[in-house]
């Protein structure tokens, strides 16, 4: 692994930085999206529920979520992008003041060393990826919590229609540096062998 990654999309650099960076604090809908699986999460701004260095945004389902800016501007209509691996689901509710709410489980497929737990968050659909034993069957309750730190605003841009399982948005294509990546072009045909001399007549 190259101590840094950089990810382009149509001849345009989307981000830099080491692998961790890239991962736990994207920039765009497109970073996040394309670099492991995050729920993209949009709202309108709520700077009165704003908590130290915690910015706070509303859903137009009314549920109130919390997070880092990392010095971005957030914008009226800020989004948030949440890994999929940041979100907790339990059937209590966790003590932490922000960041907890009732979900509806709508489906749950194990993966072998994971689960992958689908729920109804305020009218839209989350997904949750966790490797603590439980089970969930539809239409059961539960409460869903992720920390502030975990949730991180993007700069304003296009947001996929997909988060979590997939984009709709070109493929990005990937490069590491300091590595040169290497041409895609298929070999040289070898060349064809000598034919023999003619004969003389």
């Amino acid at each position: 692994m190259a101590d840094e990654i950089i990810v382009m999309r149509g001849g345009r650099l989307e981000q830099a930085g080491s692998a961790s960076e890239i991962y736990n604090c994207p920039r765009t809908s497109f970073v996040a999206d394309f670099v492991g699986s995050a729920n993209l999460i949009q709202g309108r701004l709520r700077p009165d529920l704003a908590r130290g260095d915690h910015i706070a945004m509303e859903t137009d389902g009314g549920l109130v979520v919390h997070g880092v800016a990392h010095g971005r501007s957030p914008g009226p209509n800020p989004t948030m992008s949440v890994r999929t691996v940041h979100l907790k689901l339990g059937t209590s509710r966790p003590d932490a003041a922000v960041n907890v709410w009732p979900v509806v489980v709508r489906n749950a497929v194990f993966l072998g060393d994971l689960t992958q737990v689908h729920v109804d968050w305020g009218g839209r659909e989350l997904v949750i990826r966790q490797t603590e034993a439980g089970v969930y069957g539809a239409n059961m309750t539960a409460y869903l919590s992720s920390d502030p730190e975990h949730c991180v605003l993007l700069e304003p841009g296009d947001v996929p229609a997909a988060s979590a399982s997939g984009s709709p948005s070109p493929s990005p294509s990937l490069a590491r540096s300091p590595q040169r990546s290497r041409s895609s072009s298929p070999p040289p045909s070898p060349a064809p062998p000598h034919a023999p001399p003619g004969r003389r007549t």
